[in-house]
């Protein structure tokens, strides 16, 4: 009788233990997952940041907006291509992190 109590307290420690340790594992997964959603939510926002310096601010979140579903249309519109004498040649010589240095300026 003694050997069979012995036998399980030590099954019901084994047990705790046991529990207690996926318990951590669980706790830490949840930390490390919470780590990964922001760090995600966090470049997401500076993509949508970079990008609404070309594309109006409703359009960047009706892109990125998950709700929304997107349905081809076609339209009108209107763009603009400009070339100022030389760029081009001079952005051939120049180092791209240089020449975008002097876009964003």
């Amino acid at each position: 009788m003694i050997g069979l109590a012995w036998s399980l307290a030590g099954l019901a420690t084994t047990f705790a233990l046991a529990f207690a340790a996926l318990w951590l594992r669980g706790a830490r997964s949840e930390r490390q997952s919470q780590k990964l959603l922001l760090a995600a939510e966090q470049k997401l926002e500076q993509v949508q940041r970079q990008f609404q310096r070309f594309v109006p601010e409703d359009v960047v979140e009706r892109l990125t907006d998950s709700a929304d579903v997107l349905v081809p249309e076609r339209r009108h519109v209107t763009m603009l291509f400009a070339d100022l004498r030389g760029f081009t040649a001079l952005c051939a010589r120049l180092d791209p992190v240089v020449t975008l240095k002097i876009l964003n300026y």
